[in-house]
């Protein structure tokens, strides 16, 4: 049960950091705006921004908000099956944080420091969810 919850925190963590982005990338002002190392803004208005006319702020939301989800179906129904999709849903994601990061690095120049919150929260939820997944299969 406390692995549920560990998982609800890291999916509430990463929910939260996607609405705070959201609200800085429709703000005039943004709020993330630490130098220029640390510029959401930068980050926000590059051109690998938006997929299919998606900015990656709605489907950060869209994905947290499923995450959250889902882990909340594990929690209650506690079955595998329910675990072995948030494992799935997190091992996507962390498979995009390296070129996330590299966007940020290499073509906007700057880090979102709520992209990286979310970053570390989709690795975490994979790493997380996958060993639970692999020790109820092995009985441990």
């Amino acid at each position: 049960m406390r692995y549920s919850i560990t998982l609800i925190i890291i999916a509430l963590i990463g929910l939260i950091s996607s609405i705070m982005a959201l609200r800085d990338y429709s703000s005039v002002k943004p709020m993330c705006e630490i130098g220029k190392t640390w510029n959401c803004k930068a980050v926000y208005h590059i051109p690998q921004a938006k997929v299919l006319g998606i900015h990656l702020s709605h489907a950060a939301l869209i994905y947290f908000t499923i995450l959250l989800f889902i882990t909340l179906l594990y929690t209650f129904l506690g079955r595998p099956g329910i675990l072995l999709v948030i494992s799935i849903l997190s091992i996507g994601g962390s498979i995009l944080v390296p070129y996330l990061v590299y966007l940020e690095a290499k073509v906007a120049h700057a880090f979102c420091l709520y992209c990286t919150i979310m970053h570390a929260a989709i690795v975490s939820s994979a790493i997380l969810s996958t060993y639970l997944y692999v020790s109820k299969l092995g009985g441990v």
